[in-house]
């Protein structure tokens, strides 16, 4: 499986990693009206909303969006339409995505498999087949499950496309150059949403005056991130909580995407040498990308992406 070779054959009209990146997110369309919500109780009584599409498949698929996405992001809404005939999807919102700020807080982050554990404890015995795919954080995400759960594992089968891996090889790469305009663009809104926080619970032990002039992740990882959940630093957070960290124990089928012009991704998020994953380094794509005029359901990155899902 290492080094597998898989052609997508995607056609551009424009070039450049950050064209790749940004026109998708602006042209592609994203159908607000194609699920059915359900408030999900997490084990410390806080929530996630879920967005269904049901239709008594026997197979399930968990859509997992990417730092301060949702269900309703363009990658989220186009691969469940594309992929609604043969499973049932479960677009999971992490906690304050939704559009609902979330009760604890605590938010989520790149590491944070507590939520997807609760859902999976709760739905997978009621499918013959769970499968799920993550982008960005929520490829993280759902890589990291799996190798903290080995043969435990209820995800049967899981695609993590654009997903930074090493968290510290990412960290650098957002902290320079043009990508510092995505670093800005996702950082704002999260500490919008911790300013939220402190005016209902006990945040003071955060030095506020630093977090909101923090510009980089290297910086709010170290001022947020480190402090409210309980690692030592931000290196200990990128640590522990890069999925490439727990690759050598993933024992269900598992692959990673990446196109190997992603402004978002360091050297370290392209590994090579574990032979229990499938690795799939396309030269173009951008960071959540892979798009093609006039295209906006059943691309061929969702093509591909059904045809590892129908193999597994």
């Amino acid at each position: 499986m290492l080094g597998i070779k898989v052609s997508m054959n995607y056609t551009y009209f424009l070039k450049g990693k950050h064209f790749q990146t940004i026109i998708p997110a602006l042209l592609r369309k994203s159908d607000k009206d194609i699920y059915t919500r359900e408030e999900f109780k997490l084990s410390d009584d806080d929530f996630v909303d879920i967005d269904w599409i049901k239709s008594d498949k026997k197979k399930l698929l968990i859509i997992c969006h990417g730092l301060e996405g949702s269900s309703h992001a363009h990658y989220v809404t186009n691969l469940a339409q594309a992929a609604k005939n043969d499973f049932d999807i479960a677009a999971f919102n992490f906690r304050s995505c939704s559009g609902r700020m979330n009760l604890k807080p605590r938010l989520y982050h790149s590491g944070d498999t507590g939520d997807l554990r609760d859902f999976l404890k709760t739905y997978a015995s009621k499918y013959e087949e769970v499968c799920a795919v993550g982008f960005s954080l929520g490829g993280n995400v759902i890589l990291k499950y799996l190798g903290e759960e080995g043969e435990n594992s209820l995800i049967d089968c899981g695609i993590a496309c654009s997903s930074p891996v090493d968290l510290a090889d990412s960290a650098v790469v957002l902290a320079k150059g043009f990508s510092l305009v995505y670093s800005h663009y996702l950082i704002n809104p999260i500490i919008k949403k911790m300013q939220y926080h402190r005016q209902h619970h006990d945040l003071e032990f955060l030095d506020w005056k630093r977090l909101v002039k923090a510009k980089t992740f290297p910086e709010f990882d170290e001022i947020v991130t480190a402090k409210v959940y309980g690692f030592k630093d931000a290196s200990d957070y990128w640590y522990q909580s890069s999925a490439k960290t727990y690759f050598e124990n993933i024992k269900k089928k598992a692959y990673l995407i990446n196109a190997k012009n992603d402004p978002f991704l360091g050297p370290g998020c392209y590994p090579t040498e574990y032979e229990n994953i499938n690795f799939i380094y396309p030269n173009e794509g951008g960071h959540v990308g892979f798009y093609e005029w006039g295209i906006n359901q059943s691309s061929n990155f969702e093509k591909s992406i059904l045809s590892y899902l129908q193999n597994s």
